[in-house]
């Protein structure tokens, strides 16, 4: 991957749109410099929080890596950088239990998430969040 590599469009806070009834799911990410990524996710039903994870969008070497942890996780689950567009982006893990892949898209002020492979894929449709 080339150095101009950006997920600039992925910076900000956003919320789902198409959650369970009762529940809201967020994804907030910074940029901390060109090579770094930090993103949140987590759903809160009513007031608790019921789900969170932290992921990571690192360049390692030449090599983007969309790394996952989860609470309690020892290490993260790591995605390699598969296909990449200035509005979308595919990370893959053949190992990985689920999901075996994660891909990303934006349109407008609409984020797309699925996580698919080795179970049912999972859609997130996001919107951006005013600031």
């Amino acid at each position: 991957m080339e150095s101009k590599t950006s997920f600039d469009w992925l910076i900000g806070g956003w919320k789902r749109s198409n959650d369970k009834a009762g529940q809201a799911t967020f994804e907030n990410w910074t940029k901390t410099n060109d090579s770094l990524y930090s993103g949140m996710s987590y759903t809160l039903q009513g007031p608790d929080t019921i789900f969170s994870e932290k992921v990571n969008l690192l360049k390692k070497g030449d090599q983007w890596s969309y790394d996952v942890e989860l609470p309690g996780a020892s290490l993260p689950f790591s995605f390699g950088l598969t296909q990449i567009t200035d509005s979308s982006f595919i990370c893959e893990n053949p190992a990985n239990d689920f999901p075996k892949m994660i891909s990303y898209h934006i349109n407008g002020d609409s984020l797309f998430a699925t996580i698919s492979g080795g179970g049912q894929p999972v859609d997130y449709s996001f919107g951006k969040l005013k600031n």
